[in-house]
């Protein structure tokens, strides 16, 4: 029912803006596009980020964030959903049954409604033409204070009928920006991997912070979604092609990938080993001794899930995050912060130090590492990513019953995984059965692992399995030098 009404919603929105106008040159619709971008713009694709109350003149009250919301604004129509900040329970039995508390319960988790608006000033009026309540369709013109930025809004409405004698501030971010050359959703302030074509499958996410605005790389499967997410966070060396085309690899195969730049700047001998991505106005690089160098990461990898989380064509419950070396510890320190919030962590040439490895006992979710025996501080590590260190914290995870899957490349370096290509698609490879096991279902056979590359006549036998499923697993790979 949400994913319906979801569609529906979208479906309208896209309606609204297929209306004729007068052709543009391209030069002029880009030069129009990038100042609507810099100037602040309503039209696009948004999520709610905030939602407070109070009485009039008093403190603002939190009333949560959503747990999946969207709004889309078109030159002259908008359409928005949300739920409540808890995920909505599915129905018990036949979704097209419902009991009368499940119709209860479904119709008090979300609000929903399309219609026209106009902005004056900072004044914004909207007409609802479709509701969830019958009863404001047509309803009464809802007017709010507007304060439109580049990549966030803030919405205030004094006596609204659903909260009378409050004032509701909404504030919005935004995930996208109509294209100026096709007319699709793309992120605000939107650029092409260095060296890549526009046919690429990829558009570009700003998921703004207190520290900065992060970029992020989007590869989208083909096919109907939504998709498991991987989240992928780089290591000291920065943000990289390479990550980018990880992204795309794992899209290929059947995996939403989700490549971030959550620190600017390129740094560390590793920085020769891949081809740099700039995204200046990123949060900052911190580094401090132990733990607390992941004090703004934990800012920015909360934002960036939540950010994934709200995307159309993400599973809302398969998100996972990948991290090489630094970006390893931010995802294990997220983790280790943030229980019950992921699926599946892959790890990737990750520093181990021995406060984390005492801690693994807390690690709630899948682990997949992967790692060479030949990492050291020459090739872009420290004495945290030694192999003993990596196996110290696999035995840790074993020891206290936790689902471990551990690879490691014989001869592999710290950056192997961008120079050597057998061990990247190795690692691949993994990553993608990893994040998406199948279950035999036939009557004769038992549980099988299932390769995405498997044949059709195989696939009708496979479904997908969640990624709770414990492992304990140990393999050793030679890494083949260049």
């Amino acid at each position: 029912m949400q994913r319906r009404a979801f569609a529906f919603l979208l479906a309208f929105a896209a309606a609204a803006c297929s209306k004729p106008h007068a052709a543009m040159p391209g030069s002029a619709r880009t030069a129009s596009f990038h100042a609507m971008a810099a100037a602040g713009s309503l039209e696009g694709v948004w999520t709610v980020v905030e939602q407070a109350s109070r009485t009039p003149g008093g403190d603002w009250v939190s009333s949560g964030t959503p747990y999946r919301s969207l709004y889309v604004f078109t030159p002259t129509h908008y359409s928005y959903m949300f739920t409540r900040p808890e995920p909505r329970p599915p129905f018990a039995g036949d979704p097209n049954r419902p009991s009368d508390a499940e119709k209860v319960r479904a119709y008090d988790s979300f609000v929903g409604a399309a219609g026209t608006y106009a902005l004056d000033g900072t004044t914004l009026t909207l007409v609802a033409l479709v509701h969830k309540n019958p009863s404001e369709m047509p309803g009464e013109a809802l007017r709010y204070a507007a304060e439109i930025g580049r990549d966030t809004v803030r919405l205030t409405i004094t006596n609204p009928p659903f909260q009378p004698g409050r004032e509701r501030r909404t504030v919005l971010a935004r995930l996208a920006l109509p294209s100026p050359d096709s007319g699709e959703s793309r992120s605000s302030g939107a650029s092409r991997a260095p060296g890549r074509s526009p046919s690429d499958s990829v558009w570009w996410l700003r998921v703004r912070t207190e520290s900065g605005v992060m970029l992020a790389a989007v590869a989208r499967p083909s096919g109907a979604g939504p998709f498991p997410a991987l989240i992928i966070l780089h290591g000291t060396h920065g943000f990289a092609q390479e990550y980018v085309e990880l992204a795309r690899d794992l899209a290929r195969r059947g995996v939403l990938g989700v490549a971030a730049c959550w620190f600017d700047g390129h740094r560390g001998v590793g920085a020769r080993y891949i081809t740099p991505i700039e995204c200046d106005g990123g949060p900052p690089f911190v580094d401090a001794p132990g733990v607390e160098r992941f004090r703004l990461a934990r800012e920015s990898v909360n934002a960036l899930v939540a950010s994934v989380r709200a995307l159309p064509d993400a599973q809302e419950n398969q998100i996972a995050l990948f991290g090489h070396s630094r970006g390893g510890g931010a995802a294990l320190d997220y983790v280790l912060l943030h229980t019950g919030t992921l699926n599946a962590v892959v790890l990737n040439s990750a520093g181990y130090p021995p406060e984390v490895t005492a801690r693994a006992a807390e690690v709630d979710v899948p682990i997949l590492l992967m790692h060479g025996t030949a990492d050291t501080p020459a090739g872009g590590g420290s004495p945290f990513t030694n192999v003993t260190m990596a196996r110290a914290f696999e035995a840790a995870l074993r020891n206290a019953g936790k689902g471990v899957e551990a690879v490691y490349y014989e001869g592999g370096g710290h950056e192997t995984i961008f120079t050597v290509r057998t061990q990247y698609e190795d690692a691949l490879q993994r990553m993608t059965t990893f994040l998406r096991p199948c279950v035999c279902t036939t009557p004769n056979s038992c549980e099988a692992i299932c390769h995405l590359e498997r044949s059709q006549s195989s696939a009708r036998c496979c479904a997908p399995l969640p990624w709770s499923r414990p492992r304990s697993r140990t393999h050793q790979r030679r890494s083949d030098r260049p």
